[in-house]
């Protein structure tokens, strides 16, 4: 169906001279099964599908009972339970799209089907990772830990050490959270901290060791996953792509394109107070999964690739949309760990005795 010339499209196509294989048709399941995987945050959330986007889920909210001697004889004692209303709305509604010009030549090079399927995958994934790692700033402030000089967001920012992850899981014992059920994710340059601690290092020289290995496994018993996309917060460290490079706030900044839409936002502190660019933090989240509810569709049904020929320009337009919503459900189930964030300016040179990046 050609499309109207009053409404023209956003963006540019691409050129057939440059593409020969895309069936459009097919994709639906193809991006889904490259974007699933390499989701990251999957886990963070406690999943509780809705069943298509502005879907309303509503989830009653008890009390806790208490717990009375028996007396014999006497009745036993009945306790009222007035449940509150805790709503979450797959609310969000998002988009990767493309045009091929030149329908007649592009059934032929699966390798190129490929590198389109992947690269829009990822963009979904992306941005629905950064979602996530959006929803840190639905936490109180309470529920930091900084590694600074000062131990708060005006001392100097210090390397993420094992000290930090045991003052974050106290404040997450003392909230009755099951421990057994938590993960740590970290970013890159938490996750080398990590693997030269002496803390963590010594306490295993063995076969399959941090030491020898370089992986950080577990920490305390407790899963950690590195998380490529979780950065040093900034004003300017984001980007949605080649067509859309202009540097933005860091997922869970404040002005990101990547904060809570439902609840409450505290933004995340960028950094040292009043040196926030030179000496920036990145903040890791130790969560028990019912830190925040999702509300994304389960299966096929959270995402969409269609397609469509325009006659008048001779091009095939492909349009991949997903769907989703997170809400902060518990917060006392997840602890924000702030700690020294790098940037090209003071990316380590060389370790300095004894081992820390310098």
């Amino acid at each position: 169906m050609a499309r109207g010339y009053n409404n023209p499209l956003i963006g540019m196509s691409n050129n057939a001279g440059n593409l020969s294989a895309l069936v459009p048709e097919l994709w639906a399941d193809a991006v889904t099964m490259r974007r699933d995987p390499q989701l990251l945050m999957a886990n963070a959330c406690k999943k509780w599908p809705a069943k298509g986007k502005g879907d309303i889920l509503h989830i009653p909210e008890f009390d806790d009972l208490s717990v009375f001697d028996k007396v014999r004889g006497t009745s036993v004692r009945f306790q009222t339970q007035t449940p509150t209303d805790y709503t979450i709305t797959c609310d969000k509604y998002k988009e990767s799209s493309f045009s091929i010009e030149d329908i007649a030549s592009v059934f032929v090079d699966s390798k190129v089907t490929s590198m389109f399927l992947n690269r829009q995958a990822f963009a979904l994934r992306k941005d629905k990772d950064d979602f996530v790692l959006g929803m840190r700033a639905g936490l109180p402030y309470t529920q930091s830990i900084f590694c600074s000089s000062t131990g708060d967001q005006t001392g100097d920012p210090e390397p993420l050490n094992p000290a930090a992850i045991l003052a974050a899981l106290e404040l997450l014992e003392n909230s009755y959270v099951d421990t057994s059920r938590l993960r740590l994710y970290i970013s890159i340059e938490q996750h080398t901290d990590l693997r030269i601690d002496p803390h963590i290092i010594n306490k295993d020289w063995g076969s399959k060791s941090v030491i020898e290995t370089g992986e950080v496994g577990s920490v305390y018993g407790i899963k950690a996953i590195v998380v490529n996309n979780m950065k040093p917060n900034s004003l300017t460290g984001w980007n949605n792509g080649k067509n859309d490079p202009t540097p933005r706030p860091t997922p869970g900044v404040e002005g990101s394109w990547y904060l809570p839409s439902q609840g409450n936002v505290y933004p995340l502190y960028r950094g040292k107070t009043g040196n926030e660019v030179a000496q920036p933090f990145v903040t890791a989240l130790l969560c028990h999964e019912d830190w925040c509810l999702d509300s994304t569709p389960a299966g096929r049904a959270s995402m969409k690739v269609t397609s469509d020929f325009d006659v008048a320009t001779q091009e095939y337009l492909t349009v991949a949309t997903q769907f989703y919503g997170y809400k902060v459900w518990r917060q006392d189930h997840a602890v924000l760990i702030y700690s020294a964030g790098r940037t090209t300016a003071n990316r380590p040179s060389g370790i300095s005795s004894p081992y820390a990046v310098a």
